[in-house]
């Protein structure tokens, strides 16, 4: 099975293209099947609103962890719009470490993606070229351009951080251009 990756900011268009890339994938000559792995987070925030404590975003990651690996291993490609150390970026917004308990939290999150490292066979990353629709479940730091490039880069060294060191970067606009960027890329995988 070949573990697809693909991050960005919050709104740099990540389900989008998951979504049109996980049918393009059937094109490719040897995938059979394609299982789309979705933002556990999103549910968690439809059903209990905003993840505000490093405790939660402990629970959301080892969620994402949970359906990642409960995938079929007879899938030929798996593909996610949240790759699950981006789990550590939004700890890292979280945590206060000035409370032993949140410093405690954050360590064990911490071993635990170290203990994951190198997940993806490829990781690609959605530089923030797209103005950001508001979905109803973004907070408002998410619009501000500012957070958005301070956290494009802190997303990368994260990344960095897990062994995660090839990490293909994207910032073309077109949603074609990107499927077929993708699609070339993971060619080159297979």
């Amino acid at each position: 099975m070949k573990k697809i990756g693909i991050s960005g900011v919050p709104g740099s268009g990540k389900t989008s293209l998951v979504r049109s890339l996980s049918s393009s994938c059937r094109k490719i000559k040897g995938v059979k099947s394609v299982e789309l792995i979705s933002e556990y987070a999103r549910n968690y925030i439809s059903k209990h609103s905003a993840i505000e404590h490093i405790w939660e975003q402990y629970r959301v990651t080892e969620k994402q962890i949970e359906w990642e690996d409960n995938i079929c291993p007879k899938t030929d490609v798996l593909i996610t719009d949240s790759p699950i150390y981006l789990g550590f970026f939004y700890a890292i917004n979280l945590v206060d470490f000035r409370n032993s308990k949140d410093i405690l939290i954050y360590n064990d999150l911490f071993k635990k993606l170290s203990n994951l490292n190198k997940r993806y066979d490829l990781l690609i990353h959605l530089e923030p070229v797209i103005e950001v629709v508001d979905d109803g479940i973004r907070p408002e730091l998410h619009f501000d351009s500012k957070w958005r490039e301070e956290s494009n880069s802190m997303i990368l060294n994260v990344f960095s951080l897990f062994g995660q060191k090839d990490v293909i970067k994207i910032s073309t606009v077109d949603m074609s251009e990107r499927v077929e960027t993708c699609l070339d890329l993971l060619r080159k995988t297979l």
